[in-house]
Formats: C-alpha cells, structure tokens, sequence
C-alpha cells in the first residue's frame, strides 16, 4: 500500500528589483525536513538589463538555460517554475515520485503549468532521478554548457478533468482514474487538520470519533497535525460531503483543512 500524499509547505519572495519570484518547498518526512528551493521566471525578468544579474551565477545561469530555450523552441510561455536538483536523501525515499506528482498539482493548481527541472548529471542516482522525471512528463530538453547540467521541461501535465468538476478535489480524483484506480472499490481515506493548540486539537479529536473516523494526533513545528482516517467509496460528492463535514466539526476549535489522501494498491500504480 502507498499514500497518495506529501507533507508540505511552500514560501514565495518577490524581488522587486528584478522580478524573480524565489520560493521554498519545504518537505517533511517523519523527523527529516528539507529545504528545496524554486525559482519563478516571468516575461517580466527578461525585460530587464542582463547587467542587472551580473555576479550571480546560479541566477545568471538559470536565464541563460531559459533564454536560450525560450530562443530554440516554438514554446509561448508566459512563466516558467524552475526547481532547483533535489537533494539526494529527498530522492532516494520510497515515495519520490508522489512527492513530484504532487508538485506538479500544487503548480497547476497555482496557474503555473510550465515546470523546469534543473538536473545534476553528475550526482550518483542522475539516471534514476532521469528516468522519474521522464515517468511524469518532463523532456529532456538541453545541456549546459559544461554538460554538467540538463534541462528537464514539462508543459501543462495536468490535464483539466473530463470526468469530474475542475477543482482541487476534482483534479486528483482524475488523477486517481487515470492511474488506473478503482473508483467504485471502498478504500482508505485520510483527511488532515491543522491546529496551532494541543488542548483544542484533543477536543476536536474526540468529537471526530464520534463521527466514524478514526484519529491521530502528531505535533508539528507549528503546531499539531490531526489525521482523520475512514473507509469509503471515493465519489466527488462524498469528498466535498466529508470535506464540509470535518469543516463544520471542527471549525470551533481553530481547525484548518490542510488536504486529503486515499490509499491505492500495488497493482493499480
């Protein structure tokens, strides 16, 4: 069995001066956390003086990648989300490849489609971390100059959903369908709570399993994670029922809805 989910949290900062858009994902994973960083390249970047990235050099080299893409290919893109090479203790855990699926929701969802990976050729697992980034939807697409570094470049791989509502929870049912999933089989279903206070967190609890949910509570850096897991068929319909369901238990104590997962067999990955 496999969770259809990841632990994260996303930061952006705007240079005012230049319009790069820099951005941190932050991944959980039991007790290891890690920083992963982004860029996001606009039009708005291009309009300004290269001398104005001088002495930069991840940054210069990052346009110059992007510059000479946006120069060889027919591709119209108005911004492109750069990730930068994963580390390695974040590549080689079991569940990469969710955590990349998911990265690609979070910014299709955000209105960013267009995704760059900036890949180390060098670095140990570089064919295994190719042959995952290929398994989702990015291509190959250049070398730097020193072939030390590949461009990996996906546009839109998320396509708007035909057989549910274009929505968040619409998005990843259609994602669970196209993977192969039985939709119509009961399976596990994990939705998250988050709560800044322990003593509010324990009272949300108990009301939850009153409900017909099975809880647990797990302490964050910020606060506290409540887990709220039941068997259920996964419909559109009794998603947002129960998405509005925990909403209004909840909302009493301070509770924030922070996603919700689905268990998925072996044989339908």
């Amino acid at each position: 069995m496999a969770r259809f989910e990841a632990k994260m949290n996303y930061s952006t900062f705007v240079e005012k001066e230049t319009d790069v858009i820099y951005g941190t994902i932050q991944v959980k994973l039991a007790r290891e956390e890690w920083d992963v960083p982004y860029y996001i390249i606009s039009d708005d970047v291009f309009a300004h003086e290269r001398r104005e990235f001088d002495g930069r050099g991840e940054l210069q080299e990052i346009l110059d990648m992007i510059s000479f893409f946006y120069n060889e290919t027919d591709a119209e893109l108005e911004s492109v989300v750069i990730l930068k090479p994963f580390p390695e203790a974040i590549a080689a855990i079991e569940s990469f490849s969710d955590w990349l699926e998911e990265w690609q929701r979070y910014f299709h969802l955000s209105g960013l489609k267009d995704v760059g990976y900036i890949h180390d050729v060098a670095r140990p697992d570089a064919d295994a971390i190719a042959q995952i980034l290929e398994g989702h939807g990015f291509e190959k697409e250049l070398l730097s100059e020193d072939e030390s570094r590949a461009f990996y470049f996906y546009s839109t791989a998320l396509p708007v959903p035909v057989d549910f509502p274009n929505d968040e929870e619409g998005i990843v049912l259609q994602q669970l369908k196209n993977a192969g999933c039985d939709l119509e089989k009961p399976r596990e279903v994990e939705f998250m709570l988050l709560m800044e206070n322990k003593r509010m967190a324990k009272k949300a609890a108990r009301l939850v399993s009153q409900h017909g949910f099975e809880t647990s509570l797990h302490e964050e850096e910020q606060g506290y994670a409540l887990s709220c897991t039941l068997e259920m068929v996964l419909t559109y319909r009794a998603v947002k029922a129960k998405l509005k369901e925990l909403e209004d238990l909840t909302t009493e104590f301070g509770a924030v809805l922070d996603g919700w997962s689905a268990m998925t067999d072996e044989a339908e990955q």
